[in-house]
């Protein structure tokens, strides 16, 4: 999947940073500006990259830290680990073709599953688990699909960010609501979907495969 921007004929920047990373939105909802700005040019703000902190992040995950490669890694390893603690729960395809290599609770528990009562920082471990086979690969081909879009739109740490908050907020309602155990990045993988489609509906953009 590709964006194609179309800039608006006084658009300052003449597309030339537009990939850079920093949604800016003066009143009239216009354009991404670059990380880098000191100041937006179209609606004044100071600093608008992540409140000054958008050069300093974008430097960390952009050139020390590849998180979008890190983050399916780290879905991947999880779930490869969850296996392993329990190989018996692992193995025993108790839910059919649909349960194939499904980790057993215990090890969910102890990896960070979250539920209603369980420890605040739950919220963040329950999005890098997956409860099957078939529930990690969709998973991990959606974020692969919208992780790198999502990175050349607004950063990689505006991209961690976004994945993160996703996942958090779909958790922490999912806890408020039924408080029954879950895990999984679906809710992030939403949160990634959500920027994009703003994006398109700001920039006038359209999608295309």
């Amino acid at each position: 999947m590709t964006i194609r921007f179309r800039p608006r004929a006084n658009d300052k920047t003449a597309g030339h940073n537009l990939l850079r990373g920093s949604l800016c939105l003066p009143p009239q909802w216009s354009v991404l500006i670059s990380t880098e700005e000191k100041k937006c040019p179209y609606c004044g703000a100071y600093r608008p990259g992540l409140w000054g902190l958008g050069p300093s992040l974008s430097r960390l995950f952009g050139s020390k830290i590849d998180v979008l490669t890190l983050i399916p890694t780290a879905c991947v390893a999880l779930y490869v680990i969850s296996l392993l603690l329990d190989l018996d729960a692992a193995l025993s395809m108790r839910g059919g073709f649909f349960g194939m290599l499904s980790p057993g609770q215990i090890p969910t528990i102890v990896l960070g599953l979250t539920y209603g009562n369980a420890p605040w920082w739950t919220l963040f471990t329950a999005i890098y688990l997956h409860g099957g086979l078939l529930h990690i690969l969709f998973n991990v081909l959606w974020i692969r699909q919208l992780g790198p879009e999502v990175g050349n739109l607004y950063g990689p740490a505006r991209y961690f960010i976004i994945f993160t908050s996703g996942g958090f907020v779909g958790f922490l309602l999912s806890n408020v609501v039924s408080g029954y155990p879950t895990l999984r990045a679906s809710g992030s993988s939403f949160g990634l979907l959500a920027p994009l489609t703003g994006s398109g509906r700001i920039q006038q953009t359209g999608f295309s495969s």
